[in-house]
């Protein structure tokens, strides 16, 4: 039994150590361009950890920044040097980096001290010397790249899918992205198949579609099988819900995905609160209106946020802020000095100790006691301490 004891307390020491082991940095002998890099750099005093959802520490803050977990893998900088971690706390990649991006799709953006940028997988592993001016995180298994001042299309392999050719190359969906190309706008697939003409002034790929567009001084909608559906207003929003938007021609109205009259808004002014609710604005201050355009409450808000797993963000002055719920109820009294959306099942929240979260029934779930924090991703939220 003394033996077994002994043995079991051994290996806690050892998971204690491995998980409390210094970053691992990149040993390499140090470049003039990283020492010169270095010459202005402060450490901040103010170090950054990871949180769980009972609030623990998790990961010990020592890091200068970090960013939200993405595929399992945290971008952290460490005394200067970008690496990554993983939700364990562990070191994976070394810290050799100037800048980089999060994973998506199994790879990342990093930059170098000598300014050179790669594609790397997710053991560190360089799958691309980056040679183009630009590129974006991939999608479907390609993103977006800039040679010069023209964009394409490439593979992770550096293969060009779509020809540098266009001024500029929006994703729409996985096999439709808008271009412009001779200053109008179209839209083409990822093969370069045109599917609309680059002739339109404008168009707006926000929302579910169909897309706001613009042609020859009029608006318009292109609908998802990309035709043109010409309407009479001066001002179309786009189809955050499915079904309805407003637009506005002598005054608002809510249209459906075909550009015709729902219903009239007798209101100054309409914009989404998103999750199918309007706001309204009466005498400088704001109200909600119902998915059918009617009034839910009166107008008496400073500000309004837009609508987040059914709770939303007011605000009576700059320093007393609340929830509502989908009702128009106040859920929370208007009590912080500044509080978020809420992401996830929860939302942070403001007072004079710092900042924490409560849950969607107005409940302090962690206390307010973190300098800085940030929205809970995978499980862990990125903090930072007072020390």
């Amino acid at each position: 039994m003394i033996i077994r004891s002994f043995f079991l307390f051994v290996l806690l020491l050892l998971f204690i150590s491995c998980k409390n082991d210094p970053p691992v940095v990149k040993s390499d002998e140090t470049s003039q361009a990283e020492q010169e890099y270095f010459e202005d750099y402060e450490s901040s005093p103010y170090k950054w950890g990871y949180i769980d959802r009972q609030g623990i520490l998790d990961i010990e803050a020592i890091y200068d920044d970090c960013r939200d977990f993405s595929e399992g893998l945290a971008l952290v900088n460490f005394e200067g040097r970008w690496g990554y971690i993983n939700l364990q706390g562990e070191n994976v990649i070394p810290h050799a980096y100037s800048m980089g991006t999060n994973f998506k799709e199994g790879i990342a953006r990093v930059t170098d001290f000598e300014n050179n940028q790669f594609l790397i997988d997710k053991r560190g592993n360089q799958i691309l010397a980056i040679e183009y001016n630009e590129v974006k995180d991939f999608n479907d298994g390609v993103a977006l790249a800039r040679k010069g001042g023209l964009w394409g299309l490439i593979d992770p392999q550096g293969r060009e899918l779509l020809g540098f050719n266009f001024e500029q190359l929006k994703r729409i969906n996985s096999d439709s992205y808008r271009i412009k190309s001779g200053g109008k706008y179209g839209i083409v697939d990822r093969s370069g198949q045109i599917l609309i003409e680059p002739i339109y002034d404008k168009i707006s790929v926000e929302g579910l579609g169909p897309w706001i567009a613009k042609k020859d001084g009029k608006f318009g909608l292109i609908t998802t099988d990309y035709s043109w559906q010409e309407t009479q207003y001066k001002q179309i929003f786009p189809f955050y819900t499915p079904g309805s938007t407003i637009a506005k021609g002598d005054s608002y109205e809510l249209i459906n995905e075909k550009g015709w009259k729902l219903s009239s808004l007798d209101f100054e002014v309409v914009r989404p609160l998103g999750e199918g609710f309007w706001k309204y604005k009466a005498n400088g201050v704001w109200g909600i209106a119902d998915k059918s355009g009617k009034k839910l409450t009166e107008a008496k808000f400073k500000l309004l946020n837009r609508y987040s797993e059914g709770r939303l963000v007011f605000g009576l002055d700059d320093e007393h802020w609340g929830y509502l719920n989908e009702q128009g109820e106040e859920l929370v009294p208007a009590e912080f000095p500044l509080n978020w959306d809420f992401h996830n099942g929860l939302a942070r929240i403001i007072t004079r100790r710092g900042i924490g979260f409560i849950n969607k029934e107005g409940e302090i779930v962690i206390k307010p006691q973190f300098m800085e924090v940030k929205d809970f991703n995978e499980g862990l939220a990125r903090v930072q301490v007072f020390r």
